[in-house]
């Protein structure tokens, strides 16, 4: 099961001006610093891009560590305005944008080709901001972001986000664990529910290149397909996630994407954000049922 968006890299420029002014308006600082950097970045790739064919501009924009990270980071901002800047200022999460929006917070090396964990805030932040955007612009109910609830059919979900940053196996088991132990100890009753979100870019390295298209195959073909890939990653730690009222992982698979072969097209690359939900065969069929449904109304 999944849900599927793309965005395209044009207009980023003139959206995070208006995402800047908003969060601005919200009392978050965003002049100097990394801000200013991602509004100039993106102002390069949205004045060159359409004189460029998609080798070029990969080259360029994709290959070139400085834009990539820019253009990652200003379409994850831009989509949260797009969700969520209608919401009252006391339901949103200040403290994360101001963090997600900080010098020190976005520097490099919150980077996801480099990332080391004691310099990946931003980019986690990041991740759970675009996760809630997904949840957020579909018209469920986000309840709080920290990592992020939300409700569907009256139940109360809780979504622990945890970002794999080694393809070491054994590191992102303990990674695992510890997101479902503080899933675990999130939640308020035997009526709660929940989900363990993992972002895969790292170690299945979409993040480095980008994904072409053959004709007829969508970016939810290959979503689906590195899922599969990626199941028996996690065989082992799947045992041991015994609570029922954790009902599976939710995989946030984001790479860009073309329809064509390399140097065959001049269309620019997409950005894809896919989540595929790999419930666990063991949760009841109520549940079950409750999350394709969840899926469905995602937009899968």
């Amino acid at each position: 099961m999944g849900a599927f968006y793309q965005h395209t890299y044009e207009g980023i420029a003139e959206e995070f001006e208006r995402t800047t002014a908003w969060l601005e308006g919200l009392g978050v600082e965003v002049r100097g610093g990394r801000m200013d950097e991602i509004a100039l970045r993106v102002g390069e790739i949205c004045a060159a891009a359409p004189g460029l064919a998609v080798d070029e501009f990969t080259r360029r924009f994709i290959d070139d560590d400085k834009f990539w990270f820019a253009s990652v980071e200003a379409l994850g901002l831009n989509r949260f305005f797009r969700a969520f800047a209608g919401r009252p200022r006391r339901s949103l999460p200040l403290e994360s944008l101001r963090r997600a929006s900080s010098t020190a917070a976005v520097a490099a090396p919150s980077a996801e080709r480099r990332t080391a964990p004691a310099t990946s805030d931003a980019r986690n932040i990041l991740f759970e901001l675009e996760l809630a955007t997904d949840f957020g612009r579909d018209n469920l109910e986000v309840t709080h972001f920290d990592d992020f609830g939300f409700r569907f059919e009256d139940v109360a979900f809780d979504v622990q986000c945890k970002r794999l940053l080694s393809p070491n196996q054994m590191t992102s088991n303990d990674r695992v664990r510890d997101a479902y132990r503080q899933l675990v100890d999130r939640f308020s009753g035997q009526d709660s529910r929940g989900l363990v979100a993992l972002r895969l870019d790292r170690v299945i390295e979409t993040d480095s290149r980008v994904c072409y298209l053959p004709k007829g195959r969508t970016p939810q073909d290959e979503a689906f397909d590195l899922a599969r890939a990626f199941d028996p990653f996690l065989r082992d730690i799947r045992a041991e996630i015994d609570d029922p009222r954790v009902l599976g992982f939710l995989y946030y698979i984001t790479f860009p994407c073309i329809s064509g072969s390399a140097g065959a097209t001049r269309a620019l690359p997409t950005y894809a954000h896919n989540t595929v939900v790999r419930a666990f065969e063991t949760i009841p069929s109520i549940d079950w049922d409750r999350l394709k449904r969840l899926v469905l109304c995602l937009g899968g």
